[in-house]
């Protein structure tokens, strides 16, 4: 199901892409300060397929400063200008700071990959993001505005009482016991000390 569902994204993302022209997608590109030598010199108009970031086995080959440029220009051109907060970068020092964050995304990108665990990273809307802009998107209880500390308290193991075990021939759970289960999801969200 998960696989499918990242091909669906993919190809609805792909659609989205089709419907700008090239010269579209150049519009949205600020090239950013890269030294590159002649031989990995790169032409935005070739770096425009989503694919070239979006397909995680094209990210492990990527070796080149070429290359993480050429996938930075196709994730800035294919964009989806529809999410809320959508932004252009300013100016080459603003796509410069990006790429670099893009760049470090790739990198935690292709580690976790090559780890062959049972899920598979990507880039996607945050990549190109520092902490403070994705702490909305990753810290949703509190606003970003809020100074507020918030302490989040400790349970220990031991302090959590186990479930109630129901055993032939026991009743079944009224409806109040049902309400104190609930109380037991709440404990998966908090911090457990397993010394």
């Amino acid at each position: 199901m998960r696989k499918a569902f990242n091909t669906f994204s993919l190809l609805f993302s792909l659609v989205f892409a089709e419907k700008q022209s090239d010269a579209e997608k150049l519009a949205l590109v600020v090239l950013p300060h890269v030294e590159l030598d002649g031989l990995q010199a790169v032409s935005p108009e070739d770096c425009l397929d989503p694919f070239l970031y979006k397909d995680t086995k094209q990210l492990l080959d990527i070796n080149s400063e070429g290359e993480y440029l050429c996938a930075f220009i196709a994730f800035q051109a294919n964009k989806d200008t529809t999410v809320p907060n959508f932004k252009l970068y300013e100016d080459e020092n603003e796509a410069t700071m990006r790429y670099n964050l893009f760049k470090s995304s790739v990198a935690e990108v292709n580690d976790i990959n090559s780890q062959h665990l049972s899920w598979t990273a990507g880039i996607n809307l945050f990549s190109d993001m520092t902490d403070a802009e994705r702490y909305p998107y990753t810290h949703g209880l509190l606003p970003p505005e809020s100074k507020e500390e918030v302490e989040i308290p400790v349970v220990k193991r031991s302090d959590v009482p186990p479930p109630p075990v129901l055993g032939a021939g026991s009743p079944p759970p009224s409806d109040d016991d049902k309400l104190d289960k609930s109380c037991y999801a709440i404990y998966g969200f908090r911090s457990l000390d397993f010394s």
